[in-house]
């Protein structure tokens, strides 16, 4: 009988590798998995939010209490829900020229100024008077489709006239740190001779 040592050699490798290849399949699924954990996709919208309008009925300057509205469309393939919203002043660093808010009296519904419809919970509102936000993170996500109004109360307007920037940024569901920034929008705010410029 011929032997053929170079066919043996070849069954024995194969075999080893076979077994080899066992012993390190729950690592590589393992391996896989954790592959697949780390590349789960981030909250996101397909389509963000439109900020469609900001409204501040109260235009003279230095009344207190006034509200601006601040109005946002959830396109119905937005992707996902709005969880919060942030609202940021530029320019305000001025005493002069700054807004401080009521937090307390602030609210959102759903609609516009001048449709107003449910009121929408807020689950958190936050100040940030060094940077200028207002923040709101609402209990529950706004559903896509629905047009958003949030109601910012100033506890006085700027005491100095002029036109006013505020750039909003919208959050998706689950995710409260990676926003989607909307644009910026104006206020404008008018001198009034029969108003006493107060000092803080």
């Amino acid at each position: 009988m011929k032997h053929y040592p170079f066919l043996a050699l070849s069954l024995t490798l194969a075999v080893f590798l076979g077994a080899a290849s066992s012993l390190l399949s729950p690592f590589n699924s393992l391996t896989s998995a954790q592959a697949q954990d780390t590349q789960s996709p981030r909250a996101a919208f397909t389509r963000p939010p439109r900020l469609v309008s900001a409204e501040n009925p109260e235009k003279q300057v230095a009344v207190r209490s006034s509200v601006y509205y601040f109005t946002l469309e959830v396109p119905p393939d937005s992707g996902s829900g709005l969880q919060q919203v942030s609202v940021v002043q530029r320019d305000g660093s001025s005493r002069i020229r700054r807004i401080r808010y009521d937090l307390e009296a602030t609210r959102a519904f759903v609609g516009t100024a001048n449709d107003r419809g449910t009121e929408i919970p807020i689950a958190q509102k936050t100040y940030d008077e060094d940077s200028q936000t207002v923040a709101l993170a609402f209990a529950s996500p706004v559903p896509s489709g629905t047009t958003v109004t949030l109601a910012l109360e100033a506890q006085r307007n700027p005491r100095m006239q002029g036109v006013y920037l505020f750039g909003v940024t919208a959050y998706p569901e689950g995710s409260t740190t990676s926003g989607q920034f909307l644009g910026y929008t104006r206020l404008t705010f008018y001198g009034n001779d029969g108003i006493q410029l107060l000092s803080d």
